[in-house]
């Protein structure tokens, strides 16, 4: 390690004011040439700095488009899931009715309610499918 390095890790170590008085011009020469080079190190690191920075802009926008990506997907997720939790109550319970009214004596005005629910159901579960279907296809890259 040469005298210029020592003196530089001094400055550096301290961070105070140093007063330097050489007699030597050609020293004197090579520090300020040293000090160039150590100025044009910083520089460059800032303007890296401020590359990286964007970068890490950039990346922390596009997890917060994904974050809110992901929320919309997990309520439509939710959703499919309470209405296919939905039909599927309903259908047992059409069963229900249908085992009860055919227990029951098989009342014309009670299988024909069972019927008509089971109708429902059939059309509600169709149009349902056919909204699932579509959302699946234009949310499908």
């Amino acid at each position: 390690m040469t005298n210029l390095d020592h003196l530089l890790d001094r400055v550096l170590a301290h961070g105070g004011p140093i007063h330097l008085h050489l007699s030597d011009a050609d020293a004197g020469r090579a520090i300020l040439d040293r000090l160039d080079s150590i100025t044009l190190d910083i520089r460059a690191l800032v303007a890296q700095g401020a590359l990286h920075m964007a970068i890490l802009k950039d990346v922390q926008d596009k997890v917060a488009s994904l974050t809110a990506a992901v929320a919309a997907n997990t309520q439509v997720d939710s959703s499919i899931v309470t209405l296919l939790q939905g039909l599927t109550a309903m259908i047992a319970a059409l069963k229900q009715q249908l085992a009860d009214a055919i227990a029951g004596g098989a009342d014309p005005a009670a299988l024909q309610a069972v019927l008509d629910g089971l109708a429902a159901a059939e059309t509600t579960i169709a149009a349902n499918t056919q909204k699932l279907a579509d959302a699946a296809v234009a949310n499908t890259p």
